[in-house]
């Protein structure tokens, strides 16, 4: 199974906190919120999962995952935040996002979820 992810971490100066995750075959695009925006708007059918930062510099990953749904209402989301409770129940329901994970995030969980999330998206 080959998988096409796009993840941006604000907090990793650009760089995703997916070491070891690419050993699961996952093509790993990575660029600013505003750049990763643009490479899922390219070609949003391509990508079988998104994990985003809630906190970045030109929108928040609530706001990313909004304009994603205009274009693709079934790609799985992952939503990373280091606060506790910044994405309701009811934001998570509307956007269909699969999991809200508080950062740090062990690399197995982070496996876990994305697990879960492929198998029902």
């Amino acid at each position: 199974m080959s998988a096409c992810l796009l993840a941006w971490c604000a907090g990793c100066g650009g760089r995703p906190e997916l070491d070891g995750l690419t050993t699961a075959r996952s093509h790993l695009e990575q660029g600013l919120d505003v750049e990763a925006l643009a490479l899922f708007e390219a070609a949003p059918e391509s990508f079988d999962l998104i994990i985003t930062d809630q906190t970045m510099p030109g929108m928040s990953g609530v706001d990313m995952v909004r304009e994603i749904r205009t274009l693709n209402s079934d790609v799985p989301v992952v939503v990373l935040s280091g606060y506790a409770d910044v994405v309701s129940e009811q934001i998570k329901t509307e956007l269909q996002i699969a999991d809200v994970l508080l950062k740090p995030v062990m690399a197995e969980e982070l496996e876990r979820v994305i697990g879960r999330a492929l198998q029902s998206g």
